[in-house]
Parts: C-alpha cells; sequence; structure tokens
C-alpha cells in the first residue's frame, strides 16, 4: 500500500528524496546567513552604543552644577526611590544605600550609564548628564542618621 502524501509524492520515490535535499538545502543556507550576519549585526549595535556613550560622556562631570530640590523632584518622577528608597536609604532586596555620602559624582554617572547589577541602563537621551547632577546634588543634600545623643529616647 503506497501512501500518499499532501504534496502528492511518494515518501519512497526519487522526487521525495529530491525534494526533501532541496528543503534540507535551503535550511542549511537559511541558518548558515543568520549564522553569519549575527555577528555583523552585533557589531554594528556595539558601535552604535559605543558611539552613544562617547557621544555622552564627552560632557564635563565636575563642570555640572546639580539643584538639589530638581534632584529630589527627578529621583521621584525617574523612579529611583523605587529601589534606593525616598532618601537613598536603600535596601536589602531592591537596591543599595546611595545616600547620604554618595560615591563620586563619576561613579554615578558611569553606574546609571552602564550599570553591573541588576540596575537597568539609562542612556543619556533617557536621563541627560543635567538630570544626572541634579539627582546627585540631592544625595548629597540628604541628611545622615542623626546623633544618638539627641533621641530623647536614649537620653533617659
Amino acid at each position: 500500500m503506497d501512501k500518499k502524501i499532501s504534496c502528492g509524492v511518494r515518501p519512497n520515490s526519487s522526487a521525495y528524496r529530491e525534494r526533501s535535499h532541496r528543503w534540507l538545502a535551503c535550511l542549511v543556507v537559511v541558518f548558515g546567513a543568520v549564522a553569519l550576519l549575527l555577528p555583523i549585526s552585533a557589531a554594528v549595535a556595539q558601535k552604535d552604543t559605543a558611539t552613544s556613550e562617547s557621544s555622552a560622556s564627552k560632557v564635563s562631570v565636575p563642570s555640572l552644577t546639580g539643584n538639589a530640590e530638581s534632584g529630589r523632584r527627578l529621583f521621584v518622577s525617574d523612579g529611583c526611590y523605587e529601589c534606593h528608597g525616598n532618601q537613598g536609604q536603600g535596601a536589602a532586596t531592591t537596591g543599595p544605600r546611595i545616600a547620604p555620602n554618595p560615591i563620586p559624582m563619576e561613579g554615578i554617572m558611569s553606574y546609571i550609564r552602564r550599570p553591573s547589577g541588576r540596575m537597568p541602563p539609562f542612556s543619556a537621551k533617557l536621563v541627560p548628564d543635567q538630570d544626572v547632577a541634579d539627582i546627585y546634588a540631592y544625595l548629597k543634600s540628604v541628611s545622615g542618621p542623626g546623633d544618638v545623643k539627641n533621641v530623647p529616647l536614649f537620653t533617659k
């Protein structure tokens, strides 16, 4: 009993084998082309990222002066508080403490652009350098914990 398949060619026929070989050859060509193009597209994307990062780093970080009040608003509107807390105090499960006494501005700028942990990267288009300077001014303005000697409950 000869079974016919949907394309009208018998499975054991030479036409079936030829058609199968053509399909296999097409698949090899397609996957080969994809394998060749992936490294090229990755290199182009990496070049575009490097270009945008180098243009973002052209701003001289020390020349930026931030506004703490504007930085407080940006800290909330940009969502920094969601992981780092309302005053940058951080939490064990979400994000590290970044205030008071934040790391130098260059470190903050670098980490915001190219983080190494769970934090997503924020390009200069998304958070401009001036906004980072304002957020940094806010973090520097956050006062640390008060002295224990000034807490009435502990002075009894």
